[in-house]
């Protein structure tokens, strides 16, 4: 009984609105048919266009409020034109949070009540060609504009309906624009050029919203335009600047259970399209399994995972090719990672909200306790304080790969002192004027944090010569404590007696 009470509440408010509309329009219609006829009094023609723009303006705002419930996405309708804002959390209907320049923040957005959220949610979905109800009470879906959008509602969501939209945005970026960031250094970005352009197999780690698929696209960019490209994902979101691009997408099941297209049927379906190379949006399960194995048979293979570190990502993959098949072994699951697997690509969220590029690490081989990782580039905090990357010194092997291919690279890449580059950032003024190689010896610093290294942390007991001096001189002194306690233990020689 509530719920029809209310809604033949609504119902009134709408007539009661429509009613004043059309009274509006009849005042702007016998207002401007006598100007139309040229027979106004002069004297009068002021006030009667001052009252039809008045009527005008109450009748569009009412026109507004009548239409926008039925043609659009209510209160957020603002947030989904706004393109300085690219994720929006409805939480309830007075908590609406979005995210701007990876910021989050609480918008002053607000809905009726908790049955005007749900009314959004299910008009949404609707155009997506689906269905949410109390049986089917979760939904991920895409909108028409590409934004995803994934909607839970009771009884799966305990405190009513909630809504979390991803929004697309058609701007498709660059490398240029990835350093211009600071998401990654100039000595990265040629690196990763060459990785494409040698047919480096890559994936792209990193945690929620750390920007992996923008890397994905940046990236794939670099594809050669004479080769075949086949994309497949869960909802479509890379917008690869490439001539010849086919694009898969996951479909769900529909009411019967039937009808779902899985990523491993599409897998196995882009082996007959002729591809050059296939990259699969995000690997979340056992079609681990059949990218390791697209990975071995088409190189340059691309794709994502979520991870905190590229180690933690080479570990979650085994453990995916796990459930794609109980019967294979651990040894046989690690050996096509390291045989299939060339560079893991590390993402990561600074608490700012910025993405950056933090680790570059190359697959070498395994042992029995996992695959063998090299840092090849890494993102660390220098001596004074502010965040650099820098290269390890060390020189990937798979650049064999790429001399197969016509690749050549320039070993400056991988010096030191040369790769250093500091990224602009708000919090060190003039931190972006430093550029691979505009690097003084003075400004050589070691890198002392390193939280996204493969290797086992270097004690900073040993990171300076003061530090290393300083840890000679306790040695010694601990030895020679030593050995004045073994003296002092030894048994005299008894007295001689006279």
């Amino acid at each position: 009984m509530g719920t029809m009470s209310a809604d033949a509440t609504v119902d009134q408010a709408s007539r009661e609105l429509l009613h004043e509309f059309r009274n509006l329009l009849a005042v702007i219609v016998n207002h401007c048919q006598p100007i139309a006829d040229g027979t106004n009094d002069p004297a009068a023609l002021k006030a009667d266009l001052i009252e039809i723009r008045t009527a005008a303006d109450r009748a569009l705002t009412l026109a507004d409020t009548i239409l926008r419930p039925a043609v659009d996405y209510g209160p957020l309708e603002p947030l989904l034109h706004d393109r300085s804002v690219s994720e929006i959390m409805v939480n309830g209907p007075d908590q609406v949070f979005i995210e701007r320049r990876g910021v989050l923040t609480r918008s002053e957005v607000r809905f009726d009540d908790e049955n005007h959220v749900l009314e959004t949610i299910r008009r949404m979905v609707a155009s997506t060609g689906r269905n949410i109800d109390a049986l089917n009470p979760i939904v991920d879906a895409r909108l028409p504009d590409g934004s995803r959008v994934n909607a839970i509602i009771r009884p799966a969501s305990i405190h009513g309906p909630t809504l979390t939209i991803r929004k697309f945005t058609d701007a498709v970026l660059s490398m240029d624009d990835l350093i211009r960031e600071g998401s990654l250094s100039p000595a990265m970005a040629e690196f990763l050029k060459a990785a494409v352009l040698g047919r480096m197999n890559i994936f792209v780690s990193g945690g929620t919203g750390s920007g992996k698929t923008t890397t994905l696209n940046v990236i794939a960019g670099l594809i050669p335009h004479n080769q075949h490209v086949v994309t497949i994902e869960i909802a479509a979101e890379l917008q690869i600047d490439h001539p010849n691009v086919i694009s898969l997408e996951h479909r769900p099941p529909n009411a019967d259970g039937k009808g779902e297209l899985t990523i491993r049927q599409l897998l196995r379906n882009s082996r007959r399209m002729r591809p050059d190379r296939i990259l699969v949006g995000e690997v979340r399960g056992g079609e681990a399994f059949d990218v390791i194995q697209v990975m071995d048979d088409y190189a340059g293979s691309m794709s994502t995972i979520e991870s905190n570190s590229a180690r933690e990502a080479v570990a979650r993959l085994e453990m995916m090719m796990m459930t794609a098949s109980i019967d294979i072994p651990f040894e046989a699951a690690r050996a096509q990672i390291a045989s299939g697997v060339n560079l893991i690509v590390h993402q990561a969220r600074m608490p700012d909200g910025r993405r950056k590029v933090a680790q570059i690490a190359e697959v070498v081989g395994y042992d029995s306790n996992g695959a063998i990782l090299r840092d090849i580039f890494l993102l660390g905090m220098g001596a004074d304080l502010r965040l650099e990357y820098k290269a390890t010194g060390y020189i990937p092997t798979s650049l064999d790969k790429a001399a197969f291919y016509g690749v050549q690279v320039d070993p400056d890449l991988f010096d030191r002192v040369k790769s250093r580059f500091v990224p602009p950032g708000p919090d060190w003024p003039g931190a972006g004027s430093q550029q691979r190689g505009g690097t003084t010896e003075r400004e050589v610093r070691q890198v002392i944090v390193v939280p996204f290294s493969s290797d086992p942390p270097t004690s900073t007991m040993d990171s300076t010569p003061e530090m290393q001096e300083e840890m000679r001189k306790l040695i010694d002194a601990a030895r020679s404590a030593v050995a004045e306690l073994k003296a002092s233990a030894k048994p005299k020689p008894p007295d001689t007696v006279n």
